[in-house]
């Protein structure tokens, strides 16, 4: 009996030993436990190109430019006008490091053409085989309302479509202005990101709101309109305004799961009028989360001359490293002075955090 009774006595002290084990083992497995978060890292702003010599077709105001990394070599195309007559065209540069820009000597690449081109600029450049596609913008009034299309072999010679490729009717909702402001190849299809402003929107920026869109196309040409994929916020620095969208592709593992667009936008709102930099990802082309910590890169931060307007223009990322970010704005200050184009560089990293 007594022996039953030793037995039984030992079995649960066994048991109980192993339950207290695995209890432990569980719980130091992760005393603390983190989780994944995104880090913005953005440098001072540079001015890297300004207004040409005088008399020059680039000789007022310059920026709104595209930039694309082709070999070893950084490549520009350019909006700038004259101070004569102020009419807009596209100019071509080159450069290795992002900072020192040579203009090409046979500039302007591209001059107004049609009716629809009252003055041309902000192209979209990307690379496409030998093939180099361009997508810019065209003014018939005050603002950019329709967007054309051109191709060329060596990035110098271009050939126009003759009709615009998107205009203010694009999509659904009545439209003040658009202007596609993004173009990415994925496999064999192409993804547009572009911005518009609604029927309450003026030229002063006082009222009216601004969203960004996501469209399709096989060709370049023909496009097919998703929907908005950012949005005003309604509250904030970005309650009415969330335009100007530069996406670009890289893969980042963030909590185990794969963040492949990233969008740097302009937010702001009618009463300060301050456009800062925003901050937007999303695992396909369409579904975008803006950053909790938005903005990256306040407006004030972004002047290389005190009270001016801001214009996201371009951006390159994971060069030369991972995790690289490479932005060109234009600034253009109040009060007679040209514009110019900024640059500045960011870091994109993943960081582990303890969650409190």
């Amino acid at each position: 009996m007594r022996r039953t009774a030793f037995f039984f006595l030992f079995i649960l002290l066994v048991f109980f030993f192993l339950i207290l084990t695995f209890s432990t083992c569980s719980e130091s497995t992760d005393p603390n436990p983190h989780t994944e978060v995104i880090k913005w890292d953005f440098g001072s702003p540079q001015t890297v190109l300004t207004s040409g010599t005088s008399g020059s077709w680039d000789d007022h105001h310059v920026g709104w430019a595209s930039v694309i990394l082709d070999s070893d070599t950084l490549k520009m195309w350019y909006s700038a006008s004259n101070a004569s007559d102020n009419i807009w065209a596209i100019g071509y540069a080159w450069s290795l490091d992002g900072l020192s820009w040579t203009r090409y000597s046979g500039n302007p690449v591209m001059t107004k053409t049609y009716t629809w081109e009252r003055d041309i600029g902000q192209p979209v450049v990307i690379k496409d085989g030998n093939l180099y596609r361009m997508w810019y913008q065209g003014w018939v009034g005050a603002e950019p309302v329709v967007v054309g299309y051109a191709t060329s072999p060596d990035g110098k010679n271009w050939t126009k479509r003759e009709n615009p490729v998107m205009d203010i009717t694009f999509g659904s909702g009545e439209k003040t202005q658009i202007g596609l402001w993004s173009v990415l190849k994925i496999g064999s299809s192409f993804a547009g990101w572009y911005y518009w402003t609604d029927e309450n929107w003026n030229d002063h920026w006082t009222s009216g709101k601004g969203f960004t869109g996501y469209a399709s196309s096989s060709d370049g040409i023909s496009w097919e309109d998703h929907g908005t994929c950012l949005s005003c916020s309604g509250s904030g620095w970005d309650a009415d305004f969330a335009i100007t969208p530069l996406v670009t592709n890289s893969d980042i593992t963030l909590n185990n799961e794969t963040i492949s667009y990233h969008m740097l936008y302009l937010g702001f709102d009618t009463d300060s009028r301050e456009p800062s930099i925003g901050y937007a990802s999303s695992q396909d082309t369409y579904a975008f989360k803006k950053y909790e910590m938005n903005p990256v890169k306040w407006y004030l931060d972004l002047h290389t001359i005190s009270g001016s307007g801001i214009t996201l223009s371009s951006v390159l990322c994971d060069w030369p490293e991972t995790g690289d970010f490479h932005v060109w704005y234009t600034e253009s200050p109040y009060g007679g002075i040209s514009s110019r184009l900024n640059y500045l560089k960011g870091k994109l990293t993943v960081e582990e955090v303890e969650v409190q």
